[in-house]
């Protein structure tokens, strides 16, 4: 009897063992955290160009028993993890993603801009080199890409004004700086617009084919090398260097960036300092020393655009000392 209750005794304390530990097991699982999306874009959102495709696949965290949802514009538009958007136009697409599981949901907000991307990439340069186009069309030199002309004035090589394409880079200080370096760090020797301004800048304005008017939302500009160590250091000549020996001297060179409809009437002006040591604060002062984003969006919709560079230093005659060079790159359209 003493046995039968003992035994007892012992199955009912497994017994109670048993469910005391199947029961904290059950309170220590791990749940599930609900599912995060990552995607990695800029603060503008992705970009494409102009008839590409872009293959939009964000990264899930805790994808377990999730399911997803596009929306573009609002409508309802696939299950799938990721889609493809093709820039057929101009102008910002905004998709909406969902993910759902049992443990809970995240969405995310992706702008898609489609864009004209005028970065002269089509143009084959030998490596260090650079030309102001009469090779390419004798007739009317300059450069042609994407709808837009660059014009160039050229009686010879030697002897322009207006545009020049090159693949120089450097921020060296050297003894004989180049006209046709951009004073940047290289981008895989990819092309660049030198511009040299002629006395009435108006007259090589960049233009786009066929009356159109376009919004152009930035631009990349940086110094050519000439310019920024002329700036920089001076000449043996007499150009004295940019703020003077003590750095006080409140000099500058800005260039001016106007905007022109289809009918010549003006749109709009941006000035950007290309070099300004007109701050109290001398540690301000800066010349330009690397690629640099112009906003160009509050110029409108434009059909030329014209370049115009200004400095402190002149001769006795108003002829600038500053010379009157400058790089662009990169010139974005949508619209």
């Amino acid at each position: 009897m003493r046995y039968r209750l003992f035994l007892k005794g012992i199955i009912f304390i497994i017994s109670a063992v048993m469910v005391l530990t199947i029961t904290a097991c059950e309170n220590h699982e791990k749940e599930i955290p609900p599912p995060g999306i990552h995607i990695n874009m800029p603060d503008t959102g992705l970009e494409i160009e102009l008839e590409d495709t872009l293959v939009i696949s964000p990264r899930i965290t805790y994808n377990y028993d999730t399911n997803y949802r596009w929306y573009l514009n609002g409508e309802f538009m696939s299950t799938e993890k990721e889609i493809k958007h093709i820039g057929k136009e101009l102008g910002t697409s905004f998709y909406s993603f969902v993910v759902e599981s049992p443990s809970g949901s995240d969405s995310i907000v992706i702008p898609v801009n489609t864009v004209i991307l005028i970065n002269f990439n089509e143009f084959e340069l030998k490596n260090d080199t650079a030309i102001v186009g009469l090779d390419i069309y004798p007739s009317e030199p300059g450069f042609r890409t994407k709808g837009a002309i660059f014009p160039t004035i050229a009686p010879s090589e030697n002897q322009w004004v207006g545009y020049a394409l090159s693949n120089k880079y450097s921020q060296q200080s050297v003894q004989t700086p180049g006209r046709f370096t951009a004073y940047a760090t290289t981008r895989n020797r990819n092309p660049f617009m030198v511009y040299h301004q002629p006395v009435d800048p108006h007259i090589v304005a960049f233009y786009f084919e066929n009356r159109e008017e376009r919004l152009i939302s930035s631009m990349s500009v940086s110094n050519t090398q000439l310019t920024f160590l002329i700036m920089r250091f001076g000449t043996v000549d007499g150009i004295p260097r940019f703020g003077g020996e003590n750095n006080d001297v409140k000099d500058w060179f800005i260039l001016t960036i106007e905007g022109f409809d289809a009918n010549g009437v003006k749109t709009g002006e941006i000035e950007f300092p290309l070099a300004d040591f007109r701050f109290d604060n001398h540690r301000q002062n800066y010349i330009v020393n690397n690629w640099q984003t112009v906003s160009l969006s509050d110029l409108g919709k434009v059909n030329s655009v014209s370049l115009s560079l200004a400095t402190s230093l002149t001769d006795e005659n108003g002829m600038m000392l500053t010379p009157p060079y400058v790089c662009i790159d990169n010139i974005r359209i949508i619209e």
